[in-house]
C-alpha cells in the first residue's frame, strides 16, 4: 500500500487522477495519510510520490519538446 495525499502533489484534478491510476496499475492502493497509522512512513512516501510526480512532469515536458521539434 502507498500512502499519499494527492492534493499536496498538484491542484490539477487530472494529474491527481493519472498519478493515482499509475500507482494502482502497479498493483498498489492509494490511501489518504489521515488513515495511516505511521506518520513517518506517510512523510517518506509523500516525498517519494513528490519525486515520482516531478519525474512524470519532466518526462511529459521532454516529450512535448521532442514532438514540437518534429
Amino acid at each position: 500500500m502507498i500512502t499519499v495525499d494527492p492534493a499536496r502533489l498538484s491542484r490539477d484534478v487530472g494529474s491527481q487522477a493519472r498519478l493515482r491510476g499509475s500507482i494502482e496499475a502497479l498493483g498498489a492502493t492509494v490511501e489518504h495519510p489521515e488513515h495511516s497509522s505511521n506518520p513517518l512512513a506517510t512523510d517518506n512516501l509523500r516525498n517519494l510520490m513528490l519525486d515520482i510526480y516531478a519525474e512524470m512532469k519532466w518526462e511529459s515536458l521532454r516529450r512535448r519538446r521532442e514532438t514540437a521539434k518534429k
